[in-house]
């Protein structure tokens, strides 16, 4: 009797709705949910063991604590797919860290600019503004720097900058009396072209020439002369040269040619100046498409009567996407910027939207006199509700609640609602933000012609000078993706468990003496098991080469490693690190051993010789919290399935020297256990049973099979599924004899599942071996099970 092909296929899933996310900008220039700050470009790598089937979460941290960042991507020596070892060139991290120090100009240069200002009268064109400003960069003069920036914007940003270089100072970063030391930039054969904008806006485009960046180490600051040394090869200062076309940006229209680097220069009282706040937004404008300035400058409307009533007005505006009057609500070149670049704002933040309406019903504030002058404006409390209508759909409303602490959005639509009581809030000031010294949610309002309206610049520049004196070396370290040049915490001492504490900045550094050659395993986990979040971590070898922390290691060299733990949120939560050795033994096919998990994070391998495409079972006995897994000769690991009794089956690929590995789960599960490999019994169906087992297809044209027996008279089906949406199942039914083909079923492609069904009159037996059609792989589970 030969199988039928009855279909044995399953339905998909079906596909979830998503609800569209509602439109909540935050109130103009308060401390919203920094963007993820990325340590290294690739998702973070769990430590220790997670529990099977479970994935750790590596992005949308919940928003707890300052910035958020990702850990460093990390190679693991003979790890499937593993990138080689990562180099660090030293030049970059010096950038990276000058970069932090050089954020300002020392409060004495401040201080000076405030009382020169005015005297230059600006520069005569928008193209000499340009050039003074490169001939500043070029002589490391942060006076004459500002002296070409936009008079009103360098003033502002002035509180910035000095707070950022004090702070800079008292790490360490650079020397206090030269924020600039260690760096020495040269220009050449600078070329400008110039294209008016505008009535007193014109864009100074730099076409040609090139740039050398060089550093000494000599003169950095304390902390970023260690970094850099611990990231040397000892071969003597780096450069780095820059050609303009290295810095041309690419428009989002591919068919258009690339922007060569530009500034945009604005007129003030007769003088040409550099405005930052103006470039960026003409960047956006040639990148994105959008509408051109309206120049010159519109005239502001009518202000606000009170403090309280402009940051009304202020977020009315922004929630309606109406730039016009959010530009009106701003002061200074903020408001100015915004006006004038009102339509490409509206081109871009509303886009996919017909119109958006914004409703505040309960606005409580604190107001109060500011020492810089104006006034500080505290929300206490805010509820209202934002309505969007997306392009050819239909309004949605959203309510916004604010109340002091936390922001939350819950919205209804058409079809099903958002439950108030499960809607995580959008943001909240936690103890991460106060550590950072953000205490409440404030905006600075200053009156300007004939009204109050929010000047978003002081805004920063307070919270610039509150956040600056509580900013960490660790946090900078952090930040510039190299936490593991801080200070190490505690040295690990293999087989034991250390505790410690995770810093201010949400990391810790330990070290640990490896020997080349050796396996280890490490173990890290969070003390506090009410803590909703996961310890990421890699490693640093003595060569300075990053490694991966998860699973198995092995160290290429011999000496001390340094180990970087950290979670996504950054707080000093207590952590367990135990680093062991893996304890390997060889093993026979139906030969039972012992073993024991003794600590959390042990891992115990027995290799075994298996013969290739052949059915095997794991017996095990030992506590339900130690998890098993199966590794091919290429380090690969083998879909495992569960069989009626408990039992775990594979199927091999090639032939070769497997390992079982045997291991701590994330729960910290300890004890004894006894563990046997025997091969699988062929599937034998007639009694009502059923059988499964899993393996895969490595490469094309492998043909993992499984033998079947059925029972005369028996109705028994097979299905063969995928988890891989790529890989297309094809059974092939032989005689187990001969292994000549008798069928083959091949109906469903990439990622269906395949079926027969089997009905012999007398007992048989089959042998049902899985392909890839077209060359694809993947894992596949075949299942036998009688039909009534």
């Amino acid at each position: 009797m030969t199988p039928s092909d009855d279909d044995t296929s399953t339905p998909a899933w079906p596909t979830p709705r998503s609800r569209p996310t509602p439109p909540t900008p935050p109130p103009a220039s308060a401390p919203a949910e920094p963007p993820t700050v990325a340590i290294g470009p690739a998702p973070p790598r769990q430590v220790g063991n997670p529990p099977p089937g479970v994935t750790p979460p590596v992005t949308a941290p919940p928003p707890t604590a300052p910035p958020p960042t990702a850990w460093p991507a990390t190679s693991q020596p003979g790890a499937p797919g593993a990138a080689p070892p990562r180099k660090r060139r030293r030049g970059l991290i010096a950038v990276a860290l000058i970069a932090v120090g050089a954020l300002a100009v020392a409060g004495v240069g401040l201080a000076v600019f405030r009382a020169v200002r005015g005297d230059g009268g600006g520069a005569s064109s928008p193209e000499a503004a340009v050039r003074q400003l490169a001939e500043a960069v070029e002589a490391e003069d942060p006076i004459a720097l500002l002296d070409v920036i936009e008079p009103d914007e360098a003033e502002a940003l002035g509180e910035v900058y000095r707070a950022a270089a004090d702070r800079s100072a008292d790490l360490d970063l650079s020397p206090a009396e030269d924020t600039f030391g260690g760096v020495d930039v040269e220009l050449t054969s600078l070329r400008y072209e110039v294209d008016e904008l505008g009535d007193g806006a014109a864009r100074v485009s730099i076409i040609g020439g090139r740039g050398t960046i060089g550093f000494d180490p000599g003169a950095f600051g304390g902390l970023t002369r260690d970094v850099v040394e611990r990231e040397s090869d000892g071969d003597g200062p780096d450069s780095i040269d820059l050609d303009v076309d290295d810095l041309a940006a690419t428009p989002d229209d591919s068919d258009d040619d690339e922007i060569p680097p530009f500034l945009v220069a604005v007129e003030r009282d007769g003088g040409w100046y550099v405005s930052p706040l103006h470039t960026a937004a003409q960047y956006a404008v040639e990148v994105l498409g959008l509408d051109a300035p309206d120049l010159p400058t519109p005239e502001a409307g009518v202000g606000a009567d009170s403090p309280d009533d402009a940051v009304r007005a202020l977020l009315t505006a922004s929630g309606t996407l109406d730039a016009d009057a959010t530009g009106d609500a701003a002061s200074g070149p903020v408001g100015r910027a915004v006006r004038a670049y009102a339509s490409a704002l509206e081109q871009w933040v509303g886009h996919g939207l017909d119109e958006a309406e914004t409703d505040i019903d309960r606005f409580e504030t604190d107001v109060s006199e500011r020492d810089a002058g104006g006034r500080r404006v505290v929300v206490t409390e805010l509820e209202g509700s934002v309505t969007a209508t997306e392009t050819d759909g239909d309004p949605e409303t959203y309510d916004v609640r604010w109340d002091g602490e936390c922001l939350d959005v819950t919205g209804v639509d058409d079809d099903d609602a958002i439950d108030d009581a499960d809607a995580e809030p959008a943001f909240c000031l936690t103890d991460g933000w106060r550590t950072l010294g953000i205490e409440e949610l404030a905006l600075v309002t200053v009156e300007e012609g004939d009204g109050w309206r929010v000047d978003p610049l002081a805004t920063l520049a307070d919270y610039a000078t509150a956040i600056a004196p509580n900013v960490s070396a660790e946090m900078v370290l952090r930040m510039i993706g190299r936490p593991e040049a801080a200070e190490p915490a505690a040295e690990l001492s293999p087989g034991e468990m250390t505790s410690t504490e995770l810093n201010d900045a949400g990391f810790v550094v330990l070290t640990f003496l490896a020997e080349a050659g050796e396996r280890l395993t490490i173990d890290a986990r969070l003390t506090d098991d009410e803590v909703d979040d996961f310890l990421d971590g890699y490693l640093v070898d003595p060569n300075g080469d990053e490694l991966s922390a998860f699973s198995i290691v092995d160290p290429p060299a011999s000496g001390e490693y340094r180990l970087v733990l950290g979670t996504e949120t950054w707080r000093p939560f207590d952590i367990e690190v135990t680093v062991s050795d893996v304890t390997e033994e060889s093993i026979s096919v139906d030969e039972t051993v012992s073993g024991e998990i003794t600590a959390a994070g042990q891992i115990v391998e027995y290799s075994i010789e298996l013969e290739g495409g052949r059915p095997y079972e794991i017996d095990f006995s030992g506590p339900a919290g130690i998890d098993r897994s199966v590794i091919d000769p290429d380090g690969d690991s083998v879909a495992l399935a569960t069989a009626e009794g408990g039992a775990e089956t594979f199927t091999t690929g090639d032939a070769g020297r497997y390992r079982v590995r045997i291991a701590d789960s994330f729960a910290g599960t300890t004890g004894s256990f006894t563990l046997t490999v025997s091969e699988g019994a062929v599937f034998t169906l007639g009694d009502g049973s059923s059988a499964i087992t899993a393996g895969s297809v490595d490469t094309p044209g492998d043909e993992p099979y499984v033998d079947l027996t059925v029972t005369g008279g028996a109705v028994v089906s097979i299905t063969a599924t995928t988890t891989d949406p790529t890989f297309d199942i094809v059974i092939v039914i032989r005689d187990p004899a001969t292994n000549d083909e008798i069928r083959r079923f091949d109906e469903t492609g990439p990622g269906g599942a395949e079926g027969a069904r089997f009905s012999p009159d007398d007992t048989l037996t089959w042998r049902i071996g899985i392909q890839g059609a077209n060359d694809t792989t993947g894992p596949v589970t075949v299942e036998a099970f009688e039909q009534p």
